[in-house]
Order: structure tokens, then sequence, then C-alpha cells
């Protein structure tokens, strides 16, 4: 059933796996931070759903690509997150440094 919902949305787009993967972690990051105001929390939920999606991807048996592609779909998909997470631990420092 999954495994059909991701196909439709893979049809209908006209975009690869890859950059679907970039889009929807950054996607679901960027909600998940704005929503919950924890950008760690929102990172740490946005590699639980990745992880799971990974998980029912290889019971079923669905890309055919075994560990190897889970793998590289999760690096993918938390490529983003990683950057903006880093990002507003930058922000974030140089705010405190110029109140001091």
């Amino acid at each position: 059933m999954w495994h059909s919902a991701k196909s439709i949305i893979k049809s209908t787009n006209g975009l690869n796996d890859v950059v679907l993967h970039i889009l929807l972690g950054a996607a679901i990051f960027i909600v998940l931070a704005v929503a919950l105001r924890r950008p760690l929390l929102a990172f740490l939920l946005t590699a639980i759903i990745q992880v799971a999606n990974e998980f029912v991807d290889l019971v079923e048996d669905a890309t055919g690509t075994g560990l190897a592609g889970s793998l590289a779909d999760v690096f993918w998909t938390l490529l983003l997150p990683v950057v903006l997470l880093a990002l507003l631990g930058i922000a974030g420092s140089l705010r405190r440094r110029s109140f001091e």
C-alpha cells in the first residue's frame, strides 16, 4: 500500500528519487521545526520518519536496491535538514555573541 502511494507521487511529478528525498526531507524538517519551535526535535523526528520509511521499503523490497539504496535514501533525505540545523546553530551562536 505504501509503495503504491509512493509510486503515484513519483509518476505524477517527474522528479527522480534523489530530488524527491531531498525536497521531502527539507519540507518535513521545516514544517516540524516551525510547528514545534525546536529544530533539534524536528530533526530527530524527520530522521525517525525516514528510517521508518526505509524499513518499510526493505521489508516490502519495494525498490530492489537493498540496504545500500536505503542508506543512500537516508543520506539524501537528511542532507538539507543537517545543513539547516547547522545554520540555525551558527545563527544562534552569532546572536548570543552580539548580546555580550
